[in-house]
C-alpha cells in the first residue's frame, strides 16, 4: 500500500511538472508576442504623437520653413522667438504623452540630419542645439521619400540608449514636399515599465492556470483512481486493488520471509436477507459489515470487497494468534451490534459471518493463497457457518 502511494506521488508529481513546464513555455511564448504587440503599439503612438506635432508645425510651415533654411545657426542668425515657443510646444507635448524625445530633423545627406527643433530641457545633456548633426536613421530616410509616417523597432544606441522612434513628414502645403521630420522617441525604460505590468499579470496567470490545470487533472485522475480501486457502496477497497497489492505483499514477504496472511469473510444466508427484507436492506447491511471489518482492522491491513457478499483482507508482519483474535474482534462486534432501518431492526445475532484464514509460505502465488483462503473459508461453510477456520488446521475458533 506504502508502494503504491509512492508511486501514486510520483506520478503526480511528475503530471504536475509537465503542466507547469507547457504552461510556462506558453506563458513565454505569450510574453513574447505581448511585448511584440506592445512594442508595435508604442510604434504607433510614437507616429500619433509626431503627426500631431508635424500638423502644429505645418499651422505655420512658413515661420518654420524659414528656420530650417537658416544657413548658420552659430551666428544666431533665425527667429529666435518662433524657435523658443516651438521647443516650449515640444517640451508641453513631450510632459503630456510621455514621451522620451521628441524633435525635428533636416535632412542634410542620406546619412545624417540636423536638427532643428528639441522639446529637452536646454540644460540637459540630452538636449540637442539647433544645427545639431545626428545619424540619419533608414526609416527617417523613408518618410523623406514616401512622405507617408513610419516608426522603427528597438534600437540601440550608445549614445541615445535603447529606443524605438516614431517619425511623420512636415510638408510644404503647396508643393507637397517633405522639408522636413518630426522625430518622437519611446526608450526601452517605457517598455521596461509597461512589460513589469504585465508580467506580474501574466505570472499571476500562469500560476492560476498551473495550479487549476492542476487540480482539473489530478481531480479527473483522483476520481479515476478512486472509481477503479475504491468499491462504490462499502468504502472498502476494489477487488482490483487488493490483487494489485497482494502481488506486491506476496513480493516483499518473499525477500523478508515476513509473515502474511489471508483472511475471507463471507456473510451467512445473505441471500435470504435480500429475499426477505430486500435489496436496499441487504446493501445496507454490506455497509454495515464492511464498517466492522474495517473498524477492527489495523492501519496496515488491506480491507477490500472482493464481490457480492464476500470480503477479504490481507494482513502482514502478524502470528497467526493475532490473525484470529481480529477475527474474533470482527465476529463480535457484529454480535454485538444492530442495524436500524426504517422499516425494522436487524439484530447483531441475525446476520453472522463465515471467516476462512490462509498463511503465505514461500513459493505461494496469490492464486494459491486465495484458493487456500477460500477453502477454508468454504470449511466454515460446511461446519454450520458462523465459524473461523485456519487452512490445513481446519479447527473451530470460538
Amino acid at each position: 500500500m506504502i508502494r503504491h502511494a509512492s508511486k501514486q506521488k510520483i506520478v503526480y508529481i511528475g503530471i504536475f511538472l509537465i503542466i507547469a513546464v507547457l504552461i510556462s513555455i506558453v506563458g513565454c511564448f505569450t510574453y513574447l508576442e505581448i511585448k511584440n504587440v506592445a512594442i508595435a503599439s508604442l510604434g504607433e503612438s510614437a507616429e500619433k504623437v509626431a503627426i500631431t506635432a508635424a500638423g502644429f508645425i505645418e499651422a505655420d510651415i512658413d515661420s518654420y520653413q524659414v528656420l530650417a533654411q537658416t544657413g548658420d545657426y552659430a551666428s544666431g542668425n533665425y527667429d529666435q522667438n518662433y524657435y523658443q515657443k516651438m521647443n516650449e510646444l515640444f517640451q508641453n507635448i513631450q510632459a503630456e504623452t510621455g514621451v522620451s524625445y521628441i524633435y525635428t530633423t533636416k535632412k542634410l545627406s542620406d546619412t545624417e540630419a540636423v536638427y532643428i527643433l528639441d522639446g529637452e530641457d536646454p540644460k540637459s545633456k540630452f538636449f540637442s542645439p539647433i544645427g545639431s548633426v545626428d545619424e540619419l536613421e533608414e526609416a527617417g530616410r523613408n518618410v523623406y521619400s514616401t512622405g507617408i509616417a513610419e516608426s522603427t523597432n528597438l534600437a540601440a544606441s550608445e549614445k541615445w540608449g535603447t529606443y524605438l522612434t516614431g517619425y511623420a513628414p512636415i510638408k510644404d502645403l503647396q508643393t507637397g514636399e517633405v522639408i522636413s521630420v518630426v522625430g518622437v522617441d519611446f526608450s526601452s525604460d517605457s517598455i521596461t515599465k509597461l512589460m513589469a505590468k504585465i508580467e506580474l499579470v501574466l505570472v499571476f496567470a500562469v500560476l492560476s492556470l498551473i495550479v487549476l490545470t492542476s487540480f482539473i487533472v489530478f481531480k479527473l485522475i483522483g476520481d479515476k483512481f478512486r472509481a477503479e480501486n475504491v468499491d462504490y457502496l462499502t468504502e472498502l477497497h476494489s477487488k482490483r486493488y487488493h490483487n494489485y497489492q497482494l502481488s506486491g505483499l506476496i513480493a516483499k514477504a518473499s525477500n523478508s520471509a515476513a509473515p502474511l496472511f489471508l483472511m475471507m469473510i463471507d456473510i451467512d444466508f445473505f441471500k435470504e436477507i435480500n429475499d426477505e427484507y430486500g435489496h436496499d436492506v441487504g446493501d445496507q447491511v454490506l455497509r454495515h459489515i464492511a464498517y466492522i471489518i474495517k473498524t477492527s482492522a489495523r492501519k496496515t491491513d488491506v480491507c477490500s470487497r472482493f464481490g457480492g457478499d464476500e470480503f477479504v483482507m490481507i494482513l502482514s508482519d502478524v502470528n497467526a494468534e493475532q490473525v484470529g483474535g481480529i477475527a474474533k474482534r470482527i465476529m463480535e462486534k457484529l454480535r454485538r451490534s444492530s442495524l436500524i432501518l426504517e422499516d425494522c431492526v436487524l439484530e447483531g445475532t441475525e446476520v453472522t459471518l463465515s471467516i476462512g484464514i490462509a498463511q503465505w509460505k514461500n513459493e505461494m502465488r496469490s492464486q494459491n493463497l486465495t484458493q487456500y483462503a477460500d477453502e477454508a473459508l468454504y470449511l466454515s461453510k460446511q461446519k454450520g457457518r458462523n465459524q473461523i477456520t485456519f487452512y490445513k488446521t481446519f479447527g473451530k475458533m470460538a
